[in-house]
């Protein structure tokens, strides 16, 4: 503790030590750093190898700890000097110590003439009094070293801790080329009229008079995404929302309320601002009225609220979880999940281009892995070239957790982990999306890491082309998902592989990834694949003895012609896959 005011000496201690400890602290972190500035970016160069970096910071810390040390301790010694050699304490297990004390007592008293033995008596009683003053000066010593051991300690973490770990000196830079664009195109159309559309739509597929009810998702610590229902129905990123379509008797929304969190001042200081019940939100939301959320006190409930919208039918994705009304009855049939998912399936012109723009960007991001591709890496290594480029080209975030697998990895389905470090002529792969205004593609590539196929590894991806492509051939409006899978399947099957095989060929996107998939009792491989939808053909071989998996998946559109590839972008063809690595090396 710091001395008290009791004590002007120590007091005068404490102040010189400390004084002189900060400077010794502001001399050490003052100290230049090892000049290694990042290099200039050369725009088209994709050398991956690191510049000569600077003198490592252990070497840097150790200096900069040393040198705090160093001044501390003499500062602090001219500020609290040590006490007299005849008084300081002797160590009992240090016996040069206590030697050392007898010699210099011993010439102490030569030098004066005496004979040192007859005064042995006088000898042991003065080194009698030393000892009996040794706990007070200890005491004393203790209390004004205290504060400067304790600024050493925090001089020597500041030296250790991470300002120092990357300071600009001990930083390693590359010239690896960066995806930088081109960046995303606005969509066609209007998001709001778009939802007002979808809302209208939605009561005609349902029967009335009735009552839509849906809640949005709940706030969260993280950062907050919308329920895809919601979204779909709102385009409104806000949390703990609800809204309700009115259905008349003859099928038509004859009213629709929007319920938002009240104002909220000391929210906004913390999160920014956001809609509150108002004219100027149904301005900005398409919706015809809005609310503030039901308090829940005095009968201001949700029950209360949707009873005051008319009778019939209330419409819930979860009968279970259904407010006590009064006039409504709850439909447990499922009807309102069937009918979101018919009208997700087909997409707008709006919500293709928001598709494009996803895939687009995740086709981006696998140049940018192809190009740091290296055996050797860590999986996490391509993780990193991928997701960056999302945010660099204008995506949210990842469609789902990006799956970057190697060697035995790449045999499990939905492997995240991404910790693993690959070994030489292993496979690369990457089943990764970028999502755009809620919308995620989905594109999965398999490359060699060598930068070229072993005999083996292109036997089997040239195996997984062929049922992809065998697939492709087939799709034209009205095929189900069923008869692709098995036209992939029979590609395996006359090989012996089919046992390998191990999923479904495609899937609907959407937003969600693996998109509106309980469209019918057997699911959605049995729906028609029809004009503006969105799938994906992925045909996959996963051989675990031989810690080998290939898999390649594209995204498409079907179009009254026929489908169009919207990931081709990204090369599937092996010859053009090495060709790709090679340039990008």
């Amino acid at each position: 503790m710091r001395p008290t005011s009791a004590s002007p000496a120590l007091s005068s201690t404490w102040s010189a030590a400390t004084t002189r400890a900060w400077c010794s602290w502001r001399f050490a972190r003052a100290a230049p750093a090892a000049s290694n500035p990042p290099p200039a970016s050369t725009g088209a160069s994709c050398d991956t190898s690191c510049a000569a970096p600077g003198p490592g910071w252990r070497d840097t810390t150790a200096a900069r700890t040393g040198a705090s040390w160093w001044w501390l301790w003499a500062w602090t010694a001219r500020a609290a000097p040590w006490p007299p050699r005849s008084s300081r304490i002797r160590l009992p297990t240090c016996r040069s110590i206590t030697v050392a004390t007898h010699e210099t007592s011993q010439r102490v008293l030569n030098k004066a003439g005496h004979n040192a033995r007859p005064h042995t008596d006088a000898l042991r009683r003065r080194r009698a009094g030393e000892r009996a003053h040794e706990p007070e000066r200890l005491h004393t010593r203790l209390r004004a070293g205290l504060p400067a051991l304790l600024l050493a300690c925090l001089i020597t973490l500041s030296a250790c801790g991470l300002p120092t770990r990357v300071a600009a000196g001990d930083l390693k830079w590359d010239h690896q080329a960066q995806v930088v664009g081109p960046l995303p195109s606005a969509p066609r159309g209007d998001p709001v009229a778009e939802c007002d559309q979808r809302r209208a739509a939605l009561a005609q597929r349902l029967p009335g008079p009735g009552v839509i009810f849906l809640r949005g998702a709940e706030a969260v610590e993280q950062r907050f995404y919308q329920q895809d229902d919601v979204w779909y129905l709102s385009n409104l990123a806000v949390a703990d929302i609800a809204l309700a379509i009115v259905i008349d008797e003859h099928g038509q929304r004859s009213d629709e309320l929007l319920w938002l969190p009240p104002y909220s001042a000391r929210w906004e200081i913390w999160n920014g601002s956001r809609p509150a019940p108002g004219a100027e939100a149904e301005r900005a939301t398409g919706f015809a009225r809005t609310a503030p959320l039901p308090s829940g006190e005095d009968g201001n409930t949700w029950g209360a609220a949707l009873s005051a919208l008319g009778g019939g039918t209330l419409y819930l994705l979860d009968p279970d979880a259904a407010p006590t009304t009064s006039g409504l009855h709850v439909d447990d049939s499922g009807a309102l999940r069937a009918a979101l998912s018919a009208s997700r399936l087909v997409k707008s012109s709006y919500e293709i281009d928001c598709l494009t723009n996803a895939i687009d960007i995740t086709v981006a991001a696998l140049h940018q892995a192809y190009s740091v591709a290296r055996e050797g890496m860590w999986e996490y290594q391509a993780q990193a070239a991928i997701d960056g480029t999302y945010l660099r080209l204008g995506s949210e975030r990842p469609g789902f957790p990006s799956i970057c697998g190697t060697g035995p990895s790449t045999t499990a389905l939905h492997y995240q982990a991404n910790r693993r470090r690959s070994r030489p002529g292993e496979l690369l792969l990457m089943d990764v999306g970028a999502e755009y205004r809620g919308y995620c593609a989905d594109v999965t590539r398999t490359i060699p890491l060598s930068g070229r196929f072993s005999p083996r590894q292109r036997e089997i991806y040239e195996l997984v082309l062929e049922a992809q492509r065998a697939a492709e051939a087939i799709a034209v409006p009205g095929v189900t998902m069923s008869e692709l899978h098995q036209a992939a399947a029979d590609v395996f099957t006359e090989a012996g592989l089919r046992q390998h095989f191990k999923h479904s060929v495609g899937h609907w996107i959407g937003l969600d990834v693996h998109d509106v998939s309980d469209l019918s009792a057997h699911g959605s491989i049995q729906v028609p694949i029809v004009e503006n939808t969105l799938f994906t053909i992925e045909p996959g071989l996963y051989l675990a003895d031989e810690e080998l998996g290939v898999r390649i998946e594209d995204d498409y559109l079907m179009t009254s012609a026929g489908i169009v590839k919207l990931s081709a972008g990204i090369p599937s063809d092996p010859d053009a896959i090495e060709a790709l690595m090679a340039a990008l090396r």
